[in-house]
């Protein structure tokens, strides 16, 4: 990565990534990516847009907890 910041957009529910196929996800990822990125710079952002895409998705067909249904069920662990 050679230490230098990717104009990369934040992702957010309000900013996602398009990726109704592999083929637009990887287009959009490089139109965002500096002309001087290099490959590791791109595979390493096919990799977290496929970790995100996956953690959507599993947080999606999972039941998930709010945060404070987490703090209530650690609280004795957390001393909340």
């Amino acid at each position: 990565m050679n230490g230098e910041l990717l104009a990369f957009p934040a992702i957010s529910s309000e900013n996602p990534i398009p990726m109704h196929t592999a083929k637009a996800g990887v287009a959009t990822m490089l139109e965002s990516l500096l002309d001087e990125s290099s490959l590791e710079d791109m595979e390493y952002h096919l990799y977290v847009l496929e970790k995100i895409k996956r953690s959507t998705e599993r947080a999606a067909a999972e039941c998930t907890l709010t945060h404070d249904e987490v703090k209530q069920r650690l609280g004795k662990w957390l001393a909340v």
